[in-house]
């Protein structure tokens, strides 16, 4: 994992930073997230070494939102089959 500096210029001929965070996953997929302060980079940092290490992370580009978890959590249960089945009662 690193936190590094990003500098760039605009077609406007604008100097423009920022600061990333690069890495991989529990599944060694390259993932980046940009901060628009180096404080922010690193406090953010901590949480996926420790969610990587625990095997619980998750990127924000894979997470479900609200509406989709809220769907998922009043959807009728599974069935050994993985189908959605109405006769199983919920608890």
């Amino acid at each position: 994992m690193s936190v590094r500096k990003r500098t760039w210029k605009t077609s406007k001929g604008e100097t423009k930073e920022a600061w990333v965070v690069d890495y991989a996953d529990q599944d060694g997929k390259r993932r980046l997230r940009t901060f628009d302060r180096q404080k922010k980079a690193k406090d953010f940092a901590a949480t996926p070494t420790i969610e990587i290490k625990d095997g619980v992370h998750t990127p924000e580009s894979q997470s479900v939102s609200v509406s989709e978890a809220a769907a998922l959590w009043t959807a009728p249960p599974m069935d050994l089959s993985g189908q959605r089945s109405p006769n199983i009662a919920s608890t």
